[in-house]
């Protein structure tokens, strides 16, 4: 199978969901923007790493939660909304467990007792709350999907697709961060801000990332606190993650701020083998660095905690930029933590891509809206206790083409500064040197 031409610029039809449908310049999908995890933001100025938050405890009017899916309770409830549980019931396993209720569309067949789900989402037997569909944004062999999971009342995740001057592939995705206001306007703004600054635009490398991240730091810290129906707290401003990618004919070249993460696929053995190329802001991170087990650093109290994000109360904005050697074949991934929570290391995240991905090379054939869609599915599946989001594509050329067979990358930042002369709209990146001490990747 061959690789067309590098995917055409594309600047009119950037695909940010959760933006303004009503804006010419973006193509919108019909869907709620991730929740990041409960940590810093939103506490009103912090600078660096904060107390962990319990985002169920903070869920707006939440009274505990349901012993058998995980969802939370609302005051006084009987049944679970999600799955029809009696409250205080029995527990349940939990996400990977096998527990709590399986996808269902609306309209279609309940999947716990296969009674007719209802045009208001509830199986009209048992009671049973539908999940929505996958919101799959399509272009070819560059593709996004995202939901707002099982747990949040919101999909507050937001994913922009576009395309270089050259055609090179552009994925960006942001997690809004429930411990603050209006986390979807902010992940939502950040991706259309950081799209825009690539999309359309010859692209020269680390320096026009670290400007898309500065771009998206600008508008996430533009937008209002006020006005959130799911906000309860006192005083905060809209925070979100975001990871940025750019998939050239000769290396992949990403920068991010939090947690979301760009992994790189790679054909080993026949099969695929997964490296994460971007690094977490997160205590876990720092844990990791110091030599914890990633997944037990993961499973820890507080450990994601942020300790880097987007918005008005950030901190000084120094982002993990990165460039690796790629090759036509690769398969650029990029992710919020609703999906990699479930894989978190290279080796399951590799093992994941084996299950769920067509065998490599990746090529201009790949059906990447029915991949990601599949990603996401399976995150719901083993438990969807955070929104999910996915956006993929292959490296653009002919496997076989490259000059040279690079070795599997390994996850370390670099940083890198705007050029001499950005755009005026354009605020500068700082140097690493002022941003957090500890920004090894998990």
């Amino acid at each position: 199978m061959s690789v067309p031409d590098p995917l055409p610029a594309r600047p009119d039809t950037l695909g940010a969901v959760g933006a303004d449908p009503h804006d010419a310049d973006v193509d919108v999908l019909a869907a709620e923007p991730g929740d990041a995890e409960p940590g810093g933001p939103g506490s009103g100025g912090a600078t660096g790493s904060v107390e962990p938050i319990d985002a169920r405890a903070a869920a707006p009017g939440g009274t505990g939660a349901c012993g058998a899916c995980g969802e939370a309770l609302r005051p006084g409830a009987k049944f679970c909304e999600a799955c029809g549980a009696p409250a205080g019931g029995p527990g349940a396993p939990g996400p990977g467990g096998g527990g709590g209720p399986r996808p269902v569309s609306a309209g279609g067949a309940c999947t716990r007792c296969g009674g007719e789900v209802g045009d208001d989402g509830y199986c009209t037997a048992c009671g049973h709350r539908a999940l929505e569909p996958v919101t799959v944004d399509d272009r070819g062999p560059v593709a996004s999907a995202t939901h707002r999971g099982r747990r949040h009342e919101r999909n507050e995740d937001a994913v922009a697709l576009g395309a270089t001057a050259e055609g090179w592939p552009v994925l960006v995705v942001s997690d809004g961060v429930s411990a603050s206001p209006n986390p979807h306007l902010a992940s939502a703004a950040a991706v259309r801000a950081a799209a825009e600054r690539l999309a359309g635009r010859p692209f020269t490398g680390e320096a026009d990332v670290a400007a898309a991240v500065a771009a998206a730091q600008e508008a996430a810290s533009a937008q209002p606190a006020d006005g959130d129906p799911l906000w309860d707290g006192d005083g905060g401003h809209p925070a979100c993650t975001i990871v940025v990618a750019v998939a050239t004919d000769r290396a992949v070249v990403a920068a991010n701020v939090g947690d979301a993460r760009v992994h790189m696929l790679r054909a080993r053995d026949g099969d695929w083998a997964a490296v994460q190329l971007t690094s977490d802001d997160s205590l876990a991170a720092r844990a990791v660095a110091a030599g914890e087990d990633p997944e037990v650093a993961l499973a820890s109290p507080g450990g994601h905690t942020l300790i880097a994000w987007l918005g008005a109360d950030a901190p000084e904005l120094a982002p993990h930029v990165v460039t690796r050697p790629a090759a036509a074949g690769d398969l650029v991934v990029a992710d919020s933590d609703g999906l990699w929570n479930y894989a978190p290391t290279d080796d399951s995240f590799g093992a994941l891509a084996a299950e769920l991905v067509p065998p490599p090379p990746a090529t201009g054939d790949l059906p990447a809206a029915e991949v990601a869609e599949r990603l996401v599915t399976w995150a719901i599946g083993e438990g969807g206790a955070d929104n999910v989001t996915v956006a993929l594509a292959p490296v653009p050329g002919e496997p076989g083409d490259a000059d040279t067979t690079p070795t599997a990358p390994k996850a370390a930042p670099s940083t890198a500064s705007i050029p001499t002369e950005p755009d005026a709209a354009t605020p500068a990146v700082p140097d690493a040197a002022d941003g957090p001490e500890d920004e090894e990747g998990t």
